[in-house]
């Protein structure tokens, strides 16, 4: 279970992690594809931004991490990634990293609903954004 748990996060190297079983690797595979997913579909997921970014600073500040080297320097500027996270970084592990076990998440032929509700959140996300409402 630990190695499950380690493979969650962006900082993760689920490539290098060695499991024991196969079952292990299946079960990392759908709980960092449950993580992401269940956070960047929700209903409430760009009002958790905020909060987010806040939790991030936190961190950075404890890590001593130099302004300068942080990813983004306000919170519109990680609003304003936020897309970019999702195509450039989950996407492609979710993908190639964790065996599209996405894809489980609907019957053959039908919507998945979760990747809807992140697309949706986006499309949003870059209204609010486009319009000022953040």
């Amino acid at each position: 279970m630990c190695s499950d748990i380690i493979c969650t996060g962006p900082r993760s190297k689920i490539g290098e992690v060695d499991f024991r079983r196969e079952e292990s690797r299946q079960t990392a595979f759908m709980l960092v594809t449950a993580d992401y997913l269940a956070q960047i579909s929700a209903a409430d997921y760009l009002d958790k931004l905020p909060r987010l970014y806040r939790e991030f600073e936190e961190s950075f500040a404890f890590n001593k991490v130099p302004l300068e080297e942080r990813p983004y320097q306000n919170l519109r500027e990680l609003l304003e990634k936020t897309a970019g996270f999702w195509y450039g970084y989950v996407l492609p592990v979710l993908d190639d990293k964790v065996g599209k076990v996405y894809r489980y998440l609907a019957a053959p032929g039908q919507a998945n609903t979760y990747m809807e509700a992140v697309e949706a959140n986006l499309v949003e996300l870059k209204r609010r954004l486009e319009t000022n409402e953040i």
